[in-house]
């Protein structure tokens, strides 16, 4: 029988507007063994591509509508309560933007099928 463990490690917290991802990694615990599989967060990949925004530099509903390729306004939501999204080809809400300390988080603009190379960047960075 097939048997997958999954161990959390922990890496130093990434500061807005950019900070460097693999850098941290290489400073933690993590080793990895052959047929390892690390999993990274979209906010993680977001925060070392650098996609924050400040609060005090746009207004939160204009941001996400900017970020979304359609998006139906609060008024058609329940309470006003979030503008619904399609982003990527997800329906998600907000356009997936998220409130970080001084910043709002994107999502990725690294593009789901461009993200193999974060594996090759890893493996040369991290692994040696």
């Amino acid at each position: 029988m097939l048997c997958m463990n999954i161990e959390p490690f922990v890496i130093e917290t990434l500061i807005p507007p950019k900070d460097d991802l693999f850098e941290k990694i290489k400073k933690s615990s993590l080793s990895l063994e052959e047929y390892d599989v690390v999993a990274i967060s979209s906010k993680v990949v977001s925060l070392s591509e650098g996609r924050c925004v400040p609060k005090g530099g746009k207004n939160k509903d204009n941001l996400i509508k900017e970020e979304s390729e359609f998006f139906l306004d609060r008024e058609h939501s329940p309470h006003g309560a979030v503008i619904h999204t399609l982003k990527n080809g997800i329906l998600i809400p907000s356009s997936g933007i998220d409130p970080f300390g001084e910043h709002y988080v994107l999502c990725p603009g690294t593009p789901p099928k461009k993200r193999r190379k974060y594996s090759d960047v890893a493996k040369e960075r991290v692994c040696g």
